[in-house]
């Protein structure tokens, strides 16, 4: 009898043990999940994107200006892998920067435009640059614990492309858009490298 009760005490401190260690680790991956990860959100479906990892990458900072009844400058930064190089343009794509693969491909390119004189935002911007390729699909991109959103995902099937829109401003409060595009959306490494950009893009 008492071999008995004492197994049965065994069984319930290790029972509670166990639960609390799950109860432990669930808590501790939520909060990680929405301190770090985005989603893609639609009507329909909802996918979170998972988190990269340091060590595998490294970050970019640059800076873009405009002039417009004055001088207005941007400072971003984002996180890519570190078997990528990142290519600045020159005059007139000199808010581009390319990046480019280890094939010496580039399908993903970030770049800006200053929208404190026209006051486009991420959703203007698509239905004016886009007003000729109305087949297209729009759902917005945010961290798990937010309400709202700047992010805007723009994907063209039929033509292979998609585009990350981000609304964005510098120090002084001026807006911009940061725009990632990829040229080739069955590309999964491209994919990938467009995610990294958006999810790791910072703009001051």
């Amino acid at each position: 009898m008492g071999n008995i009760r004492t197994k049965n005490t065994k069984i319930l401190i290790l029972g509670t043990i166990f639960i609390l260690i799950v109860l432990f680790l669930l808590v501790f991956l939520n909060k990680g999940l929405k301190e770090k990860a985005r989603k893609f959100l639609d009507n329909k479906k909802e996918s979170i994107v998972d988190v990269v990892s340091g060590q595998e990458y490294q970050k970019y900072s640059g800076q873009v200006s405009t002039y417009f009844e004055g001088k207005w400058i941007l400072n971003f930064s984002f996180l890519y892998k570190k078997d990528l190089k990142i290519s600045q343009g020159t005059g007139n794509e000199s808010k581009w920067f390319k990046v480019i693969d280890q094939n010496k491909k580039n399908n993903v390119t970030l770049y800006f435009t200053y929208e404190g004189a026209r006051g486009w935002n991420a959703e203007d911007y698509i239905n004016n640059i886009f007003i000729d390729n109305k087949d297209f699909k729009i759902q917005e991109v945010k961290f798990l614990d937010e309400s709202t959103t700047t992010i805007k995902y723009v994907s063209f099937e039929d033509k292979n492309i998609e585009y990350f829109v981000e609304e964005i401003k510098n120090e002084k409060g001026e807006p911009w858009l940061a725009i990632v595009e990829n040229i080739d959306i069955k590309d999964e490494a491209s994919q990938n490298i467009a995610i990294d950009i958006i999810r790791s893009f910072e703009g001051k």
